[in-house]
């Protein structure tokens, strides 16, 4: 399970505190803007165990930005996190899923594995948490990546997630009872192995 966008007040504490309840890891790809807005929260993700991932620092479209500020972006968002945590995030997911020209050498040469998704709740959408969970239960296969989003891009304390927030439970609840196991990105990747 994968969020994207966060840290973002209080969505981002009631799902961690549903994390917390059903004993779930899961990997934040944060936003470094929201990051400075927000340290003590991001400080309770890292302490919970959770996977910091680096979202970029203003969640610009990569692919309308010159390489320049791709690259300047990238390295501010990472820089908030390491500053705030002291974890310097080794993981990048693209704002959108959008990648810009020269992103995948710039990642590769920076160290940086970029982060797709298999399973996306499209909970950006004005949709009700019962949607969204349904969409995620109906979809999950084992060894997916599960998109959700605790935040709203760079907006402060975005209401429209309380419906996200609602569904991690549902979600959690169905999955876990069906026998699934969450696990962070980085998690799931040493348990895959190397790829063919």
């Amino acid at each position: 399970m994968t969020f994207d966008d966060g840290p973002n007040g209080a969505a981002t504490e009631k799902i961690l505190d549903t994390l917390q309840r059903f004993q779930v890891k899961a990997t934040f790809f944060l936003v470094g803007t929201n990051v400075l807005r927000y340290p003590e929260l991001t400080r309770r993700i890292a302490r919970e165990g959770h996977a910091l991932g680096n979202h970029s620092f203003d969640h610009p479209r990569l692919d309308q930005v010159a390489f320049t500020e791709l690259a300047r972006n990238i390295e501010a968002g990472a820089e908030a996190i390491r500053e705030v945590t002291g974890v310097r995030p080794t993981w990048f997911r693209p704002p959108y899923g959008i990648n810009g020209h020269g992103l995948e050498e710039y990642c590769r040469v920076k160290g940086y594995a970029i982060a797709g998704w298999s399973g996306a709740a499209s909970d950006w959408n004005r949709v009700s948490a019962v949607e969204i969970a349904e969409r995620m239960i109906t979809q999950a296969t084992p060894g997916d990546i599960l998109l959700l989003h605790d935040g709203w891009e760079t907006r402060a304390d975005a209401e429209l997630r309380q419906p996200t927030v609602e569904a991690v439970h549902l979600i959690l609840e169905r999955l876990t009872r069906e026998g699934y196991r969450f696990v962070t990105l980085p998690e799931l990747v040493r348990q895959a192995g190397p790829p063919l």
